[in-house]
């Protein structure tokens, strides 16, 4: 889905400059807003992940079960 969306964007936006039609700016400046907050949504999951692999490697030692 990145790959599609991240071409699109910088055509809209191409476009935009070329023709300075109101819409297409429109289009282009949101399509753009929307792939930054997909960046940004992107970039924290995989902090996130990172993070918690992380705190699992450091923990608490885990405490084996009797029988």
């Amino acid at each position: 889905m990145t790959v599609p969306f991240g071409t699109l964007v910088p055509g809209t936006n191409a476009l935009a400059a070329r023709t300075a039609l109101p819409p297409v700016v429109g289009a282009a400046v949101v399509l753009f807003a929307v792939l930054v907050l997909v960046w940004v949504v992107v970039a924290a999951a995989t902090v996130r992940s990172a993070l918690s692999d992380v705190a699992d490697e450091i923990g608490p030692a885990r405490r084996s079960v009797r029988a």
